[in-house]
């Protein structure tokens, strides 16, 4: 949506960031490398990123429909120790975009893992097997929730492996994306609720602006966002860019 970004192009410069460091692309550009194809947005997202450096901070921002990009590796993996990435997303496939491997909710809490939730009603079923006297059901279902269980914990671990980052990487997003109506403008609801959070009060920490923007789209919209990290975060630390 070209008035989001035109909204986040103005939060930016207001927070400090020059407009001749900025990479903008929409679809009214005149000049065709300037247009958000995916061969456009894989070059400047490459350029970006190329040679980052200590202290460096970074913001990507992608409000519009289309298909998914390999964007861990193109936006995560080359960033360095020292480096901050602050992403938002209103789009299709937000929720697993970047696939970072910390997921936080409203509580300021890591969201337990699918795998774990499995487990769990894995478990219960179990349990349930026993106490009903299906003693050879149970047994079999003991030993494959054992496997499972093995087998849920090592793609877990994995997963932190090659998807976590040495820089600071965080992520704000709806689980689901929706087109919102604001003004009589159209904009994208994880867009617009940022901004009024942070325009109502820039000094929030994570947690309180995650609820913030929680509040702002329960207002009006069904979506509810979320908050991911490349590694364990400290929710009541001051949010910056």
């Amino acid at each position: 949506c070209i008035n989001d970004v035109q909204r986040i192009k103005k939060f930016l410069i207001e927070h400090g960031f020059n407009e001749s460091d900025m990479i903008i692309l929409t679809d009214d550009q005149k000049d065709y490398n300037r247009i958000p194809t995916r061969a456009n947005i894989i070059k400047y997202i490459k350029e970006l990123v190329s040679d980052p450096r200590n202290n460096d901070s970074y913001f990507f921002h992608f409000s519009g429909h289309g298909g998914q990009l390999e964007l861990h590796n193109l936006l995560v993996d080359p960033l360095s120790e020292g480096v901050r990435l602050t992403v938002v997303f209103d789009s299709c496939h937000s929720g697993t975009v970047l696939d970072l491997p910390y997921v936080y909710s409203t509580r300021g809490t890591i969201k337990q893992p699918k795998i774990l939730l499995q487990g769990a009603k894995n478990a219960l079923d179990t349990g349930l097997r026993y106490f009903q006297g299906e003693l050879e059901s149970f047994r079999k279902s003991v030993k494959i929730l054992a496997t499972k269980t093995l087998e849920g914990h090592v793609i877990r671990r994995k997963n932190l492996q090659t998807m976590s980052s040495v820089a600071d990487i965080v992520m704000f997003n709806e689980q689901t994306s929706a087109d919102a109506h604001e003004g009589g403008q159209a904009t994208g609801a994880m867009s617009y609720a940022l901004i009024k959070s942070l325009s109502r009060d820039h000094k929030q920490t994570y947690k309180e602006l995650l609820n913030s923007i929680r509040e702002i789209l329960h207002e009006k919209y069904a979506q509810r966002p979320q908050l991911s990290a490349s590694h364990p975060m400290e929710m009541e630390s001051p949010f910056t860019i």
